[in-house]
């Protein structure tokens, strides 16, 4: 069917548009996850810079992102002073591209605090519980530093049946609490291992 709709969506000239202008995916489904369950369940917890970004096709189809991160401290996982971290979709140069609803993404230039999956045999990891594994810090206008959390358009499952729900948007958390909190949890995995 692929075959025969990417000819005619050629010739009404819609293909370039869909391909090269995806709609960004909107929503993700993820099981609630506190924050001292995503970090028990990551294998990398950091905190850095994204320096840059680069799209690929792996030998089994599957595009991916692999973004260059300064790392400023390592929470979970072995300490590295700049980290290749690849997460499943992206857009390569060509236009074609993979969208994985849920799964955030990373800005260069942007600091962020990211729990983060094992690697596959390919070398993709899953932020955890997706739009819940990835806090942005931000500064405000006197140089205060917070992590944000967005998980707008995110379901979250919960551990009992029916308990389904849309994530509560965006989550503001002063820095340092942040840093606590993830240390605590990072030592807490850590006894647990």
């Amino acid at each position: 069917m692929r075959g025969i709709l990417v000819p005619i969506a050629l010739a009404l000239g819609v293909l370039p548009f869909v391909v090269s202008r995806p709609e960004p995916a909107r929503a993700g489904t993820a099981v609630r996850m506190t924050l001292d369950e995503s970090v028990a369940g990551a294998d990398l917890v950091l905190e850095g810079r994204v320096l840059s970004k680069s799209c690929a096709t792996a030998s089994d189809g599957l595009i991916y992102t692999d973004y260059q991160v300064s790392v400023d401290r390592t929470f979970v996982g072995v300490d590295l002073p700049v980290r290749s971290v690849r997460l499943p979709g992206g857009m390569l140069p060509t236009g074609r591209g993979l969208m994985v609803p849920g799964v955030p993404e990373l800005r260069v230039g942007e600091e962020v605090f990211l729990l983060l999956s094992e690697a596959s045999s390919s070398g993709v990891r899953m932020v955890c519980g997706l739009s819940q594994g990835k806090y942005r810090i931000v500064r405000d206008a006197r140089g205060a530093r917070f992590a944000v959390r967005n998980s707008r358009g995110t379901t979250i499952v919960g551990d009992t049946p029916g308990n389904v729900q849309t994530a509560p948007g965006v989550e503001v958390v002063d820095y340092a609490e942040m840093v606590a909190r993830l240390m605590r949890a990072s030592h807490a995995a850590g006894e647990g291992r």
